[in-house]
């Protein structure tokens, strides 16, 4: 991964018939104050309606220190694998994620990420809190946590808050991501990817806004399908593992085997005392 000496931030936002909401989205980064470079990578994945023409207009009016790196897909790839495509296109340090259906609200939001996560190496992710915005009753409410979490937490059923997260630009975090591309619960994904390489924290700031609508990938599925598909995610995580720890001992017992059996080669077919 290439890092320019400037650019520090990659946001990425993925986007698909978002013709109502993409001007705010993307506003939401233009009016961030950041005294790097950041790259806004937004990934277009052939939208049946006007977001590509409102795309190419309001992208106009990036502010100097934003560099817009806009693709539109002739082919649809679906959700995941336009995440993962976009992923692959980043050259920052750090890593945010803003869906072309959200938007931020705090202009010192990537800010406030990045200087915690130069001070606290030890950390491979940091989220903020939210607000959501409920489009169907009309309603909005804070959705509010705080401290760390790790890949416990995340068995357990913790999601780091989409739109807030920022996460260090790892290899081996973008290859586990893009392996698992399959499954549908892509922000337990990336709290699962990043909780392997250091601990979470959420800043108890209130950076952006989730906005439900009906029409999201989530918000147009019931309770009952979305706790479904959540806990096959992490069953399929779990089996993940245990194979992998499995094929490792197995691995280790052969190399070992192999040992042995050279050992007492040798001590019986070139020892000359016997």
């Amino acid at each position: 991964m290439q890092n320019e000496s400037n650019l520090i931030v990659s946001v990425v936002m993925i986007t698909y018939a978002h013709e109502n909401y993409i001007q705010e989205a993307i506003e939401g980064i233009f009016l961030q104050q950041f005294n790097k470079s950041i790259e806004l990578i937004i990934a277009n994945d052939n939208s049946p309606d006007a977001t590509d023409e409102i795309v190419k207009r309001v992208i106009k009016n990036a502010p100097q220190h934003i560099k817009v790196n806009y693709t539109y897909h002739e082919i649809n790839k679906g959700m995941m694998p336009n995440f993962v495509w976009a992923l692959q296109q980043t050259n920052g340090k750090y890593i945010a994620i803003c869906e072309g259906d959200d938007y931020w609200i705090d202009p010192l939001k990537l800010q406030k990420q990045v200087d915690f996560l130069e001070k606290n190496e030890e950390y491979s992710m940091c989220f903020t809190n939210r607000i959501i915005l409920n489009e169907i009753s009309n309603t909005s409410k804070y959705e509010k946590l705080r401290g760390d979490f790790d890949t416990k937490n995340v068995y357990q059923g913790f999601i780091p808050f989409t739109q807030t997260t920022m996460f260090r630009n790892n290899d081996l975090i973008l290859n586990i991501i893009a392996k698992h591309s399959n499954y549908q619960a892509g922000d337990r994904l990336i709290g699962y990817a990043t909780s392997l390489f250091g601990k979470i924290r959420c800043i108890e700031d209130i950076t952006a806004v989730y906005r439900f609508n009906g029409k999201g990938v989530w918000s147009s599925k019931d309770q009952q399908d979305v706790g479904f598909i959540n806990l096959k995610t992490l069953s399929e995580f779990h089996v993940s593992i245990i194979l992998k720890c499995c094929t490792i001992i197995i691995y280790i017992c052969y190399i070992v085997s192999l040992k042995k059996k050279y050992i007492i080669n040798v001590f019986f077919y070139h020892n000359p005392c016997l």
